[in-house]
């Protein structure tokens, strides 16, 4: 998978901090394709995780290779679920930090950039 935060050159300085985070976990994802971390289920979940955030809900209790749509059989698929959780839950984390804490008009940046980025989820 390619890395759609760089391809799409998001560089908003104003959203440096999510763009950060957001980098960690494509990466995770992208180092644990040999678990199908970076096939269609495990995106649609990563998706589902930020517009969870963005409408201010808790994070969703995807903590299973079986959640992540992960590859269950294969030895260590464990392990790359948690690697996946972890960085989607500081994702989440940030995001509702925006939530709470950004005037108004940033945070419709942020909105407006997790729509286009979260192509798979209706916002």
């Amino acid at each position: 998978m390619s890395n759609p935060i760089e391809n799409k050159m998001y560089t908003d300085p104003d959203l440096a901090g999510l763009i950060s985070v957001m980098l960690r976990f494509e990466r995770a994802q992208s180092e644990l394709a040999n678990f199908g971390a970076d096939d269609t289920e495990p995106d649609g979940t990563w998706h589902y995780v930020l517009r969870s955030a963005a409408k201010g809900l808790p994070y969703p209790d995807f903590t299973t290779p079986n959640d992540w749509g992960l590859f269950t059989m294969m030895q260590g698929s464990k392990a790359a679920a948690m690697r996946l959780t972890a960085a989607a839950r500081i994702a989440h984390e940030e995001i509702l930090n925006w939530r709470e804490s950004a005037p108004a008009g940033l945070w419709r940046k942020m909105e407006d950039f997790l729509e286009d980025y979260c192509w798979r989820m209706d916002f």
